[in-house]
């Protein structure tokens, strides 16, 4: 042991092979602790993974009985709806003679219905049976057709009694319907399809388990393998005694699960029961005890003689890393580790120092840089951005002076004077920097302060009218201070003025100074010099852009100095009161309005109402019409994060035409059309288009397989399918399908570089940006696909990428090339399911507004996007959650943009009217090379949304929803929005 601790304190030891070493004892110790756990769970563990096998046994004899009862009340329906059949019961009642017609009659409409092979019953109200057909031939004794329950579905429910019901050595499925005859009950109809033993042979299939189903004691529909062995003699017992069962069969243990099920009443008792084999579950458990229990002994003595050796020499460099980084965190950027070795924790501890010291001489940096310029300037210096020269941009500059400053101050102490200046700057610089701007230089007594640079700031001038309101307030309160000493008061004068102006650093490359040049900011300073004390000046410049928000009064043309040509002012008196409510007070509102909601529902009609609807003679063709009107209001917050381009309420109708034709069972035709305003917070026009129009074949019938080919939904993501369907409690899309990033589908950069600061220009960029997906994307293609149990699938061929707009959705030959897009997703339980898709296709304009390179092809920018999604619903409880990968390639930067988003979103129903619902979001870019710099190329956003909703009638609801976005882009801060919805399904 001596040696072994000897060998591992020398220094060659690398860390790598110490921690190597570490975790084989650790390996050790998780064995042996897991062959205990293991131990104790097993029996648990088989216990849980029965019920499991018997909840899919449930869930797939459900849905397999469903797809049945379907069947049957489609039958019923059509039966009942005519007057032929209750006609002729009703003649077979009263003579009992034409109860061979009423036979023929049945047997002619099942020959009609395609299904000659079931069973058909009826009887009077009373339950006494009449007549009744069985696999093509009249029944002798009509008495066993009839289930006991018959007498009461008389007077029960127009939709039936459902049931099982044994004749002739045969189970079926039956629904017993009550018949009228123009409004007066003649009697009963059953109908019923054999459950024989092919249904359960799928049964079986589908759970991977022995099925038989027993009547009366009788195993009269099974699996191949139950009447093999004696394991149907096994299954009668444990249908005896009602109980789960274990029991070995065939070699191999298997567990008996009986379940009873509904019969019609009277002797008969149907009973469901499976065998459920449990080798596969049980033998993982058998290996990994075998194998836990030698590896479990081996490994803890390993760990046992190595950790003890190795956690001396590992343990103490690591606290000593730990107790440096605490330090650091506390402010102490001076402390150092001792570099003990060249292993991996010597060069850790080495790299530590190296990190201090440059921090140490970063935060000197930064204490000096934000002494002398502004924040934002210092952030550009320190990243080495700034270089000599300027540019064009749009500003608003502000020049504040003192008036009479020197007759204030005469014959005060310099003393004095210096502190009197400075808190007369420090407050009105204090008032910039609460608006975002920046404080170019001090003036003596005043000041010159730029909005709009160096970075884009949206509203820059009306941010300037509002800091010099903030400064006329805050001399105000000086000169509060100053009268209550017996002192005289300061006046201060105010211009602003908004235009073109170079921006940028001006001096020597040893010594710079960003500044603002040009003949608005000379204006700006003019402006300053002719306003009275307390007086704020603007221009007509910028006026006009702060008109709306501003109280302002003309001040005529005045001549100003420099200037050939008057110039005409507006002196501002304040900033006008809110227009609108804010959005907190219109949550309130919104829930005032749902509260008040149910007293001015009144029932709408639907088409099917008004005998919109049309089917054929035979019932082949079926048309079925459906609308949506909806009635929203959108009002937007300040817009800070670009959201949402601009802070007005718009209203936004919208209303769309749904048209369902079915032929048969294997042909199927879907339309859609929307009337709305396309991009109504754009301020775009009404729209009027087609969205969907497709045809579906499906060779097999029902939702197996099927090839379409038209205009759909996309089959990416897990969003578009439940657009504006009762699925989405929200008003607005998720954040991964809404929000604009500052890639466009119109645009191509000219290189890394110039594409890096398209985020730093929101106002150009961001409106015409391309989100990863648009909201529910409709382009043209073909699509095949199907289900198979608890798995679907799709694969599609489209005219577009997710994120393109819909004028890319339709077919146009001059396409560079196609979207493929796949889609696959397994019901896991009956309320859990979990998808994942695919796409792949170019996402750029044929013609884009700055054409790429001529060696660069509008076809090499794709878009690649993976997609996971869950969902969970149990009650009145549902949860759904997405995760998406984007990747998108631009050839002329370089590595290639990418973003993943996710989104998570929960809905509750407090009663069955009243819904709430949360949702946040959430996406993240990746950085990007651009002059030996990894820079993000998109600023990071976070949204959450809250959204409550009341339905109103069958088919009305009205919709509430809040959101709050935050993010850094420029100006960082957060953007909130309010929607409110009214819908009426039609």
């Amino acid at each position: 042991m001596r040696r072994l601790a000897a060998w591992a304190a020398l220094p060659r030891t690398s860390f790598r092979a110490r921690l190597l070493l570490a975790l084989v004892g650790s390996v050790g110790l998780l064995l042996a602790a897991a062959l205990l756990v293991v131990r104790v769970q097993t029996r648990r563990q088989v216990a849980v993974m029965v019920d499991r096998a018997v909840q899919r046994t449930d869930a797939a004899y459900r849905e397999m009985e469903e797809a049945r009862l379907r069947q049957l009340r489609g039958y019923t329906a059509r039966f009942a709806g005519s007057n032929r059949l209750p006609a002729a019961l009703e003649e077979a009642v009263l003579s009992p003679g034409a109860a061979e017609f009423l036979g023929e009659t049945v047997l002619y409409e099942l020959q009609l219905a395609g299904i000659p092979n079931a069973l058909a019953a009826f009887g009077e109200r009373d339950g006494r049976p009449v007549a009744a057909v069985l696999e093509g031939a009249p029944l002798p004794d009509a008495r066993a057709a009839l289930p006991a329950s018959a007498a009461s579905a008389a007077a029960g429910p127009a939709e039936g009694v459902a049931s099982h019901h044994r004749v002739g050595g045969r189970l079926y499925t039956v629904q017993t319907v009550p018949l009228a005859l123009f409004g007066e009950p003649v009697g009963t109809l059953t109908l019923g399809i054999p459950l024989d033993d092919a249904a359960a042979a799928q049964l079986g299939r589908s759970v991977g388990a022995e099925v038989c189903f027993l009547a009366d004691g009788r195993c009269v529909a099974s699996t191949p393998g139950v009447r093999r062995g004696g394991l149907d003699r096994r299954m009668r017992d444990a249908a005896r005694a009602g109980a789960r069962r274990r029991t070995r069969w065939d070699g191999a243990r298997m567990a008996l699960v009986p379940a009873r099920l509904a019969s019609g009443g009277g002797a008969q008792e149907v009973t469901r029961i499976v065998a459920i084999p449990l080798e596969d579950v049980l033998r993982p458990f058998d290996q990994l005890e075998r194998a836990q229990a030698a590896a479990g002994v081996v490994s803890l003595l390993v760990a046992l003689a190595l950790g003890t050796v190795l956690s001396r020499s590992f343990a103490r460099p690591v606290r000593a890393l730990v107790a440096a980084t605490r330090k650091v965190a506390e402010g102490d950027l001076e402390t150092r580790v001792a570099v003990a070795g060249r292993d991996e924790l010597g060069t850790l501890a080495a790299a530590f120092n190296e990190m201090t010291h440059g921090l140490m001489l970063k935060e000197r940096y930064r204490g000096v840089l934000d002494k002398v310029v502004s924040r934002e300037v210092a952030d550009e210096l320190l990243k080495g951005e700034i270089r000599l020269g300027g540019e064009t941009r749009d500003v608003t500059s502000l020049f504040a002076d003192v008036r009479g400053f020197t007759t204030l101050t005469e014959g005060m102490d310099p003393e004095r004077v210096i502190g009197l200046l400075n808190e007369l700057v420090g407050r009105m610089g204090g008032a910039v920097e609460a608006e975002g701007g920046v404080v170019d230089k001090f003036l003596g007594d005043g000041l010159m302060a730029i909005f709009g640079a160096p970075g884009v700031q949206p509203g820059h001038a009306l941010r300037a009218v509002r800091a010099a309101v903030r400064m006329r307030d805050a001399v105000a309160g000086v000169n509060a201070e100053r009268a209550a000493r017996g002192e005289a008061s300061v006046e201060v004068g105010i211009g602003i003025n908004s235009g073109p102006a170079v921006a940028g650093n001006m001096g020597s490359p040893g010594r710079l100074n960003y500044t603002v040049l040009g003949e608005s900011v000379n204006l700006a300073s003019r402006l300053c010099s002719s306003a009275q004390g307390a007086e704020i000046l603007v221009s007509r410049a910028t006026w006009e852009r702060v008109d709306a928000d501003v109280d302002a009064v003309p001040g005529g043309m005045r001549s100003i100095k420099g200037l050939s040509a008057p110039v005409e002012v507006f002196r501002v008196r304040g900033l006008r009161a809110a227009g609108r409510i804010p959005v907190p007070g219109l949550a309130v509102l919104a829930l005032a309005l749902l509260a008040c909601a149910p007293a001015a529902a009144q029932p709408l009609p639907t088409l099917a109402d008004l005998g919109a609807t049309w089917t054929s003679p035979g019932g082949t063709v079926q048309v079925t019409p459906r609308g949506r009107l909806e009635l929203e209001a959108n009002l937007p917050g300040e817009a800070h994060a670009w959201q949402v381009p601009g802070t007005e309420p718009v209203f936004q109708p919208r209303a769309a035409l749904f048209l369902d034709a079915f032929a048969g069972s294997r042909w199927y035709a879907g339309f859609a059309a929307h009337a709305d305003r396309a991009r109504p917070l754009r301020g775009q026009d009404v729209s009027v288009r087609i969205e969907q129009a497709f045809l579906r074949w499906s060779p097999f019938g029902g939702d197996g397989l099927f090839v379409q080919a038209g205009q759909f939904v996309s089959p990416f993501g897990s969003y578009p399918a439940r657009h504006h369907t009762p699925a989405d409690p929200f008003i607005r899309p998720p954040l991964p399908y809404d929000y604009r990033t500052i890639l466009s589908a119109a645009r191509v950069p000219g290189g890394a570089a110039g594409f890096l600061r398209w985020k730093d220009e929101p106002a150009v960029h961001r409106p015409e940006g391309a989100p990863p997906v648009w909201a529910a994307p409709y382009p043209t293609g073909a699509m095949a696909g199907g289900r198979a149990g608890r798995l679907d699938g799709r694969v599609a061929v489209l005219t577009s990428a997710p994120s393109s707009e819909p004028r890319r959705w339709r077919f146009r030959a001059s396409d560079a090339a196609p979207s493929v897009a796949a889609s696959a997703g397994v019901q896991v339980t009956p309320g859990a399911r979990i998808g994942a898709s695919f796409s792949r296709g170019p996402y750029l304009e044929p013609s884009p507004v700055q054409p790429a390179a001529d060696t660069i092809d509008a076809s090499e920018f794709h878009q690649q996007m993976w997609a996971v999604d869950a969902s969970f619903t149990r009650g009145w409880v549902e949860a759904r959650a997405e995760v998406i990968l984007d990747r998108w390639e631009v050839p002329n930067v370089g590595a290639d943009p990418r973003d993943v988003s996710w989104t998570a979103e929960a809905k509750v129903k407090l009663s069955p009217a009243v819904f709430v619902a949360g949702r946040y979001g959430a996406m993240r870019f990746n950085r990007i090379g651009a002059v030996g710099e990894q820079v993000r190329w998109d600023y990071d956003v976070d949204r959450a949304e809250v959204a409550a909703g009341l339905r109103l009638g069958r088919n009305t609801e009205v919709r509430a929803e809040y959101l709050r976005l935050r993010t850094d882009a420029p100006p960082a801060g957060g953007d909130d929005a309010f929607a409110l919805r009214w819908t009426w399904v039609f």
